[in-house]
């Protein structure tokens, strides 16, 4: 159990006192037996904020993404919230494909303007 002589005193008397209650100190030498050590415990520790950290620059990445796929939305006129492929999106119903809400000029020249210059097989007319 412990290596403290002042529990091992109290626990003593106590199923001195109570003996019906060793099968419960019995639970608590398993447990003690089967707890980490400190050097286990400063291991497990040291994993769980490098996890943590990790999850952080995960979930910050995926938020970062997911802001540029807004904002792409935003470019193309589409519903940022599901691109018009969900009928139950409370935005658009699912009629939100790119061009249903008015274009971002802004962001449309930031996002599509660039690629369209580089498409060479793309046959733009102006009106």
């Amino acid at each position: 159990m412990s290596n403290n002589p002042l529990y091992e005193q109290l626990l003593q008397r106590v199923l001195t006192e109570q003996p019906e209650l060793a099968q419960y100190a019995e639970l608590f030498k398993q447990q003690d037996e089967d707890s980490p050590s400190s050097d286990e415990v400063k291991e497990l520790k040291l994993r769980l904020r490098k996890i943590t950290s990790i999850a952080k620059a995960q979930k910050d990445d995926l938020n970062d993404a997911l802001d540029d796929l807004s904002e792409l939305a935003q470019a193309l006129g589409a519903c940022d919230e599901c691109w018009g492929r969900d009928n139950r999106c409370p935005t658009c119903r699912g009629d939100g494909a790119p061009g249903y809400f008015k274009l971002d000029r802004a962001l449309f020249d930031q996002y599509i303007l660039p690629a369209l210059s580089k498409a060479t097989w793309l046959e733009i007319t102006q009106k």
